[in-house]
């Protein structure tokens, strides 16, 4: 009979891919309280745990879920520091998802710090996969394909609302944002994801051809203005914003294809947490 597969070992491959530093304190103590004998019979890969994508996880019986985000919130912690479970005992929420993962004997297992530390941006790889892009890359020169920073595509020319439209169909995403004319001719984009400021904008923009640019989370009360004026001070540029969550998504599932390439006793399946907002009208 094989031997199972526990929390620990993959905490270990995941330490040999990622390096020095990881697992972090709370992944090695999460492995420690699993214990050897607690075995892992499958894996799901979701950008956030939410109790949907814990609910899916569990009738699929993948009871590790691997994940970016974590599976609770701030709520009234000081700044700077998650709230204990203690702080989060009070709230109904908390006690429903708390009350799923004991329900159903399911582990969590954070990796953003390993996963974003690699040189291969597998967030934007997995992104641009989704929307077709592939094909489209145009690395820079002197910089490995891939890597982070490195997210120039060459588009074939068309109006800045014809892309926005299509990039909404192959998402499936229901509330992109965009700032810019509709009607201008775009061909040369930076595609990023996750959160975006103004200094990760202007970084962008060094390069002159690009007049596209998509993202995930603006700060909202800085880049967004930021990019208006730009325009009104007469460049040709135009801006989309996926959303945190439509941007980050697609790179879990480069995030499950990656580790099937070490972890083969059990099945590791993406499970998208889905876009959150609907639009009204």
């Amino acid at each position: 009979m094989a031997a199972q597969l526990a929390l620990s070992d993959i905490t270990q491959r995941l330490g040999a891919q990622f390096g020095a530093g990881w697992p972090p304190a709370a992944a090695a103590a999460a492995a420690a309280a699993a214990g050897a004998s607690d075995a892992v019979t499958g894996i799901a890969v979701s950008w956030t745990p939410t109790i949907d994508v814990l609910k899916r996880a569990a009738a699929r019986q993948l009871n590790l879920i691997v994940s970016l985000e974590p599976p609770f919130w701030n709520g009234k912690a000081p700044e700077g520091r998650s709230p204990t479970a203690a702080e989060m005992s009070g709230d109904p929420t908390f006690k429903i998802k708390q009350a799923l993962l004991d329900q159903h004997g399911l582990r969590l297992l954070n990796v953003r710090a390993g996963w974003t530390s690699r040189a291969d941006d597998g967030q934007l790889r997995g992104l641009a996969r989704a929307l077709g892009w592939e094909q489209h890359y145009r690395p820079k020169a002197g910089m490995a394909p891939w890597a982070r920073g490195n997210h120039a595509f060459a588009l074939p020319p068309a109006s800045f609302g014809t892309v926005a439209a299509n990039i909404k169909r192959q998402l499936n995403a229901n509330t992109i944002r965009c700032i810019g004319n509709p009607a201008q001719r775009v061909s040369r984009a930076a595609l990023t994801h996750g959160y975006f400021l103004v200094s990760d904008l202007q970084r962008v923009l060094e390069d002159p051809r690009v007049d596209l640019v998509v993202c995930g989370e603006a700060c909202e009360w800085e880049a967004a203005p930021y990019f208006m004026d730009l325009i009104a001070s007469g460049q040709k540029k135009a801006m989309i914003l996926l959303g945190s969550q439509a941007s980050s998504d697609p790179g879990c599932g480069e995030l499950a294809a990656w580790l099937r390439g070490f972890v083969k006793e059990v099945p590791v399946e993406w499970l998208p947490a889905g876009e959150p907002f609907h639009t009204v009208g």
